[in-house]
């Protein structure tokens, strides 16, 4: 599939891609952050991106608390090839950079932990409350959606935005219904039959957070989601501490109360993808990319990524 760079100020390579898109008829789209930058989100790897502010946090809490964030041991490199993310096993560098603090190494460094949890608590919260609306490119990307012709995006993108516009970004949903591209499918009005799952145009996740998401919590034991705002847990976050998971809880005093021995009880992180871990839903992503990659897309549209990370480039 040959790949056409193109900027915003060439009109006529603008327009040979919208009449591309016109005729298409199958559509995958692939998004970073250059997408969402308009929001006033940053991207990561810009002068004030998430890599630099993220790294001042660190170098600010390191110069409060040196004792912290000497140790650290190795972590597990990722096995899914489709969606790792480059790291290096062992201790995070004596000079930590920004992409250091989104490295599962982090995990074993209490300062940096502490500072990922105040900045990942801060940045959501900054989401929820500063972002009022969307960008042009994601009601475009619903715009290909309700064209019939979006297979699906892959997002890097951790902020959700999408699911604002009605896009579902739920794993769960699955591939979707492949009719949705028969000529009979296509003459169906899109909010007709979008909300039946299992339909004729049931689009299954028709965004696909490769790198996680903002929308929950995880349990880094049990692996269950929770919700930030009960049990005062974005409030923990923003102090930098990692809020106990309650299902982990209840099921050891369970046990307890039935007088045996007790069971672990994990702690809550933010639920994305850092280098050199692998996604927790790596079967359910597969599945759909198998599945899309089965479908023959006529178009890969990339928007607002450099494809720097390891994965998405092999993917």
């Amino acid at each position: 599939m040959p790949i056409t760079e193109v900027t915003k100020t060439e009109n006529r390579q603008l327009q040979n891609i919208a009449n591309i898109l016109a005729s298409s008829q199958k559509v995958v789209i692939v998004t970073g952050a250059g997408i969402s930058t308009n929001c006033g989100i940053p991207d990561f790897r810009s002068e004030q991106g998430l890599y630099a502010l993220i790294q001042a946090s660190y170098d600010k809490a390191s110069t409060t608390t040196p004792e912290l964030g000497s140790n650290c041991a190795a972590s597990n490199p990722c096995e899914n090839y489709m969606i790792q993310r480059e790291s290096k096993a062992g201790t995070l560098p004596s000079n930590v950079k920004g992409k250091d603090l989104f490295d599962a190494r982090i995990w074993k460094d209490p300062t940096g932990a502490s500072v990922f949890y105040r900045f990942i608590a801060s940045l959501r919260k900054k989401i929820r409350d500063g972002v009022k609306h969307t960008t042009p490119t994601h009601r475009f990307i619903r715009t290909i959606r309700d064209s019939h012709k979006l297979v699906r995006c892959y997002t890097q993108n951790i902020d959700g935005l999408e699911s604002r516009l009605g896009l579902s970004m739920n794993l769960n949903d699955g591939k979707g219904n492949r009719s949705r591209f028969t000529k009979k499918s296509r003459s169906t009005p899109q909010t007709a039959t979008k909300a039946t799952h299992g339909g004729s145009m049931d689009g299954g996740c028709e965004v696909v957070p490769l790198h996680g998401d903002l929308a929950v919590l995880r349990c880094n034991l049990c692996q269950q989601t929770c919700g930030w705002e009960e049990r005062g847990r974005e409030a923990t976050m923003l102090k930098g501490k990692a809020p106990e998971c309650f299902s982990c809880a209840t099921s050891d005093q369970q046990r307890r109360d039935r007088g045996k021995r007790g069971t672990k009880i994990g702690s809550l992180r933010p639920n994305i993808v850092l280098y050199g871990e692998e996604h927790p839903e790596a079967d359910a992503v597969g599945t759909i990319t198998t599945h899309d990659l089965s479908l023959s897309p006529d178009v890969l549209l990339i928007l607002g990524t450099s494809l720097h990370v390891h994965g998405l480039k092999t993917m």
